[in-house]
């Protein structure tokens, strides 16, 4: 009890001592806190703001790879189902060609790959079972690509 009277005395007596190095100690204390949370929340808003940026290229990107599908699909149904186009002059390298770019833009994990693979092999041979077999692989494709798109896209939504 004596130390706490001794403290009082003191802190009565220096009143004007206390008030000027007080006041300038917790002025830097409060002003590092306030900087430092803001560091760390603008911190925090500028990953989320670079995930949001990653989560829209690669949206970006699939969307531009399902497209570019949909379209090499079509150019090759064009080329190998179309006499008219077969006839032209250079036809058979654009084929070959337009199925090269799908088989690589394809990944052979991908649960279609084979099916799509099989229905390209030999467009001649069954040219309707392949043509129904190639837009029936080429849709299931193209289709869970884009649910895949969406759940990306809804994954941004949720980051904003």
């Amino acid at each position: 009890m004596e130390f706490v009277n001794t403290v009082n005395e003191w802190l009565a007596s220096h009143k004007e001592l206390v008030t000027i190095l007080a006041i300038p100690i917790l002025t830097a204390l409060v002003t590092w806190w306030t900087t430092r949370s803001n560091e760390k929340r603008a911190a925090r808003e500028r990953l989320s703001e670079r995930e949001l940026q990653r989560q829209l290229r690669l949206s970006e990107y699939r969307q531009a790879w399902i497209e570019g599908l949909r379209n090499d699909i079509a150019a090759y149904t064009a080329l190998h189902w179309n006499a008219e186009i077969q006839a032209m002059p250079n036809a058979r390298r654009e084929a070959v060609e337009v199925n090269a770019k799908i088989l690589m833009r394809m990944n052979p994990d991908d649960p279609d790959y084979e099916n799509l693979r099989q229905a390209m092999l030999n467009p001649i041979a069954s040219e309707a079972e392949n043509r129904t077999a190639l837009y029936a692989t080429g849709q299931r494709i193209l289709k869970r690509e884009w649910e895949r798109l969406k759940a990306d896209l809804a994954k941004i939504d949720e980051l904003r």
